[in-house]
């Protein structure tokens, strides 16, 4: 699950063959990208998506990826949590959880 561009996730998906990714933005007019639920912010479309992701039909969520506190929920629902460069916020919650930190030059 990615902050990004769903169309650019699709992509990434189909190179690294995972089974399911998604973006939690959708391309709109005029290269202009939206949230797939109006009116809530990024942070909230991702707990969503996570919580479908790994409560439907036995799915797990494998290694998830975050750099920000709007990846707590989906990072929560990872077997393989990993914070890169992460905000101080999500470090401090990463070293709470002891999960893997990735510190990128």
């Amino acid at each position: 699950i990615s902050g990004s561009p769903d169309v650019y996730i699709q992509v990434l998906k189909q190179r690294l063959g995972f089974n399911v990714a998604t973006g939690s933005r959708f391309f709109h007019n005029r290269h202009i990208y939206h949230s797939s639920r109006p009116g809530e912010s990024r942070s909230k479309e991702k707990h969503f998506i996570a919580r479908k992701m790994a409560l439907g039909k036995g799915a797990i969520i494998g290694a998830a990826y975050g750099d920000t506190v709007n990846d707590l929920s989906l990072l929560k629902h990872s077997s393989e949590p990993i914070a890169v460069n992460p905000q101080e916020e999500l470090r401090n919650e990463a070293v709470k959880y002891n999960w893997r930190i990735i510190d990128c030059v």
